[in-house]
């Protein structure tokens, strides 16, 4: 009794595989050959198969990615990259300069976010770390010591230096890049006394500024910049209050620049794992206009060369 049931079972299951291939492969003759049924049976596999994703388009990708500004990878640039190279990089001297010696503050500190450097005494320079929060060196980086290390957050992520008293710092705390170790940041702190004391900036206190990606001063109007996570931020009165600057798009803002030998001309880096935009302004960013756009960058960042401000 039992076999003839598996039989009959078994007969059943045929029979609907057979009625499915007929279903599904229905020609207008209505007449199916071995050959109907074995491309039926490839079919089936192939549904079957894994999916191992699209490797050729990670490549296209990669190749986006390293496309020139006119959009496409031009035929001789390994030569001018080379050109390039043997102008601008390399020196004539020995390969000893470009080593590099370690200069703490050690691991304590975590990832470091941002420096700054005192414009008469170089070897006086802060440094923000993202999880230790703002130190000092006194002495080139021989020593180092973290200032206010109770600081009421310290995943500080941009430092700046007021270019008409070095004395006074901004430090932004939180990092807004998504990383998986990032830290919410509590605002803006300042200190009028190179790092003796810090004092929590109250307009600062909100969630415009839980994450604070970079800051910059105009070294002729004093204005304190602020590129957040929720936008472009500008103080004229020395962080006690802040404007929002619009921008076509305001989320992730993730970088300024200020020329140093013509503060008008602003340029702000906007957009992360989305479509990356520069904004440029040549009135002391008092309004912006669009420069470039590109879907898909990722994270920008914008500066200005030392040597030759007008390239940036």
């Amino acid at each position: 009794m039992k076999n003839t049931l598996t039989k009959a079972a078994a007969s059943a299951v045929i029979i609907l595989i057979a009625l499915g291939f007929v279903w599904s492969s229905a020609s207008d003759t209505g007449h199916y050959s071995s050959e109907d049924f074995l491309n039926y049976r490839i079919e089936r596999k192939k549904q079957k198969k894994q999916n191992y994703g699209y490797p050729d388009k990670a490549v296209q990708w990669l190749i986006d990615q390293r496309e020139s500004a006119t959009g496409s990878i031009p035929a001789d640039w390994r030569r001018k990259a080379y050109e390039h190279i043997a102008k601008y990089n390399l020196k004539g001297s020995s390969a000893g300069e470009f080593s590099w010696t370690s200069h703490g503050p050690g691991n304590v500190g975590g990832r470091i976010r941002a420096m700054v450097v005192h414009p008469t005494d170089t070897n006086t320079i802060y440094i923000g770390a993202a999880s230790g929060g703002v130190w000092k060196t006194t002495d080139g980086g021989a020593s180092w010591s973290p200032l206010k290390d109770l600081m009421e957050n310290l995943a500080v992520n941009a430092l700046v230096m007021d270019p008409s008293n070095p004395e006074i710092l901004y430090a932004g705390t939180g990092e807004g890049f998504y990383n998986v170790d990032a830290l919410q940041g509590e605002g803006i702190f300042k200190t009028t006394d190179a790092g003796a004391s810090w004092t929590q900036l109250p307009s600062t206190l909100n969630n415009n500024f839980y994450f604070v990606n970079k800051l910059a001063i105009d070294a002729n109007t004093g204005t304190l910049w602020a590129a957040t996570r929720a936008g472009l931020f500008f103080s004229t009165n020395g962080g006690e209050g802040f404007t929002q600057r619009m921008l076509t798009d305001n989320s992730n803002v993730t970088d300024i620049a200020i020329s140093a030998t013509n503060p008008a001309v602003i340029l702000v880096a906007q957009g992360l794992y989305q479509d990356g935009r520069i904004y440029r302004s040549g009135n002391g960013g008092n309004s912006f206009s669009q420069t470039f756009t590109r879907q898909g960058i990722g994270r920008l960042v914008v500066a200005f060369s030392p040597s030759n401000p007008s390239i940036a």
